[in-house]
């Protein structure tokens, strides 16, 4: 196992390292991660009942490519715009405020799994019950994430100075840090049984959603998430970013597939 990550991770640090060419580019990265974890591959079709009705229909991973504007389409049900009590951001400065507040969400939530996975390992938990409790967490970062992409989903005309986009793609870059470390920590600890990838894929699947949306509201701000999705791949391949296990599990592929098209679509917004 050990001879296979260390070749996926040459083959995908080679591709990265090569002439950008997008399309194919993704099309490679793809195939390694695909090839490589096809073993580990979890269970997109698992019923989500432990985490609620809410959860049904999220872990479906399908791999037909999407524009970004087709993406942040099926990112949002019919519902979102036809609820005409919800509120989109005043302004690019009422947006990256409530970004901050969803990053402290997330990290507030990531503390908690994280601790309840040091708990297991030290044997002052179960299994099942740091499953349970992760789980639920897990369901939190979702709903906090999905609030802020109904708002983000009402807005228009949204205006990003210079440095509103600089901390856009700062404050996201943390944001995918903290839940690829956290999805690490959860992998190592519970182990990669399909009790576990049923949480883990609508989570990333909802990060997917995330930076997708965010991409067709700027035209600038999209090329800049693509070269951070660049960046955070090449790190993770080389060793200088947590998530590799994410990344060969195939928990990313939403995200390699979505690099490839960011950075051509219109500003929607």
């Amino acid at each position: 196992m050990k001879v296979l990550l260390v070749a996926a991770a040459a083959l995908v640090a080679t591709s990265f390292a090569a002439t950008p060419v997008e399309k194919p580019l993704v099309k490679r990265l793809s195939h390694i991660v695909e090839t490589f974890s096809h073993n580990f591959q979890p269970n997109s079709d698992v019923d989500l009942k432990l985490l609620g009705d809410k959860d049904k229909g999220d872990s479906s991973t399908k791999s037909k490519r999407f524009t970004p504007t087709e993406i942040a389409r099926r990112s949002h049900p019919k519902s979102l715009f036809l609820n005409l009590g919800t509120k989109g951001f005043k302004n690019s400065k009422d947006l990256t405020a409530d970004l901050d507040s969803l990053l402290e969400q997330i990290t507030s939530h990531a503390g908690n799994i994280n601790a309840t996975i040091a708990r297991t390992k030290a044997n002052k938990a179960s299994r099942a019950k740091a499953l349970t409790d992760s789980r639920t967490e897990i369901f939190q970062i979702r709903s906090a994430i999905s609030g802020f992409l109904t708002r983000l989903a009402a807005s228009r005309n949204l205006d990003f100075s210079d440095s509103q986009l600089e901390k856009i793609v700062d404050t996201l870059d943390e944001l995918i840090q903290q839940i690829l470390t956290t999805v690490d920590g959860i992998l190592g600890g519970l182990g990669s049984r399909s009790d576990v990838t049923a949480s883990l894929n609508p989570l990333m699947n909802m990060v997917t959603q995330l930076v997708s949306r965010l991409g067709v509201s700027d035209t600038e701000l999209s090329a800049q998430l693509r070269a951070l999705l660049a960046s955070i791949f090449n790190k993770q391949v080389s060793g200088e970013r947590g998530g590799l296990n994410a990344l060969m599990m195939g928990l990313e592929n939403g995200l390699l597939r979505l690099h490839g098209v960011l950075g051509s679509g219109n500003k929607s917004n």
